[in-house]
Order: structure tokens, then sequence, then C-alpha cells
């Protein structure tokens, strides 16, 4: 009968949980955007992109080309769908079996894997990043030329911090007490960018008192 029919199909229904390999993370140069790939047990790379999103559109089950179903409520699938949440922007898009988002979930990936909250292997591209970013001090930059001012160590950390932002078309804040420097270390990243870019222009908003 239909009834037993079901019941015999559902009985031999293979429902598996995706078990995750490993993850890794690299910068890609030509775009300036960070890849993180995924690689799961018994899952092939034209298929990431379709399981994916079954797991933004919050599906509960996901079949593959081979008829078996996979459970997407637990386990490593999880942790995986709380990441992609978390480091999807506007820009953020499935390609060539790799998740490509923003440099600025940088910081958060890197946080994540130094605490142990989710193990990512880090390629050497995103290594290099995040030195330049997190050790300003080591990066040889010059102060340019036409700077006539004496800089202090901090102000010169500050100078070569916005300028590694800058090369990985980052954004940042300098925020401390008023009186350390701030506007020369400003000053001096202008024209250390116009230096680089000839005829490049900088857009300075500040209050009127200090034209």
């Amino acid at each position: 009968s239909p009834a037993s029919f079901k019941t015999h199909a559902f009985k031999n229904l293979r429902i598996a949980q995706p078990k995750l390999k490993g993850t890794s993370v690299h910068v890609q140069s030509d775009n300036n955007l960070l890849a993180v790939d995924f690689e799961f047990q018994e899952i092939s790379e034209e298929e990431l992109a379709e399981l994916f999103h079954s797991l933004q559109v919050k599906k509960k089950y996901y079949r593959l080309k081979n008829g078996s179903f996979l459970d997407l409520t637990g386990g490593d699938v999880d942790k995986v769908a709380d990441l992609l949440d978390r480091i999807s922007g506007r820009n953020s898009r499935f390609e060539d079996g790799q998740f490509l988002t923003t440099l600025d979930y940088a910081f958060y990936l890197n946080q994540v894997a130094d605490e142990g909250i989710f193990h990512i292997e880090k390629g050497d591209s995103f290594r290099a990043l995040m030195e330049e970013v997190e050790n300003p001090q080591m990066e040889k930059i010059r102060i340019p030329s036409a700077i006539r001012a004496d800089m202090r160590d901090y102000q010169k950390i500050g100078f070569r911090w916005m300028t590694s932002l800058a090369k990985y078309h980052l954004s940042g804040i300098l925020a401390d007490d008023m009186g350390l420097g701030k506007t020369l270390q400003a000053i001096v990243y202008m024209q250390n960018l116009v230096d680089q870019n000839p005829g490049a222009t900088c857009l300075v908003v500040c209050p009127s008192s200090l034209v």
C-alpha cells in the first residue's frame, strides 16, 4: 500500500550531519578580499555554494546530488552558520568553492582563531595583513621628507598604522587624549599619500578653529 511504501522509504532514508575537515583563510591580492575555505567530508566544492545558501535561508535539511540528506540543525554546521552570519556583508559571496568577504572581518576571524573558538588555518597573506596592522612599529615606512616637525615614536607608529590600513583599503580612528599630536599624524599620513600618488586629494573635515 502507499502508506507502507512511504514508511519503508522513510526508514531507508540516509540522513547525516556534515563533518567539517578544515577551514582556512587568505587574502586575495587581485581584489583585496578575504577568501575563507570550508572543507567538509563527502561534500564537493560544487555543492558547497548550494549548501551554504540552504544554511542562510535557515533550511533544516539539504539534499546532496547522490540522493542522501544532510541535517543542518546541529554539530559543525551550526558553528559554520554562526561564523558566516558574523562575517557576511553586502559584498560577501560564494565563488569557486570559497566564501569571499571584505577585509574588515579579518580582525574577527583572527580573534576567534586565536581564542580557539573556531579552528582556522591562517594563510601567509592573512598573517602578513594582521602583522602589518597589529604591529605598525615594525613597518619600515619613511617619514616624508617634506615634514619638518620632530615626531615622537608613538606618533610615527600612528602614521605607520594608518598607512598600513590604507594599503588594504581599511579605515581606522586615532583616539587618544587631546594634545598628543593626532593632527600631525594625519598631516604626515596625507603627505605620504600625496608623495606616493601624485595628484591625489584629501578631504579634511575639522572645526573651523583649526583652519
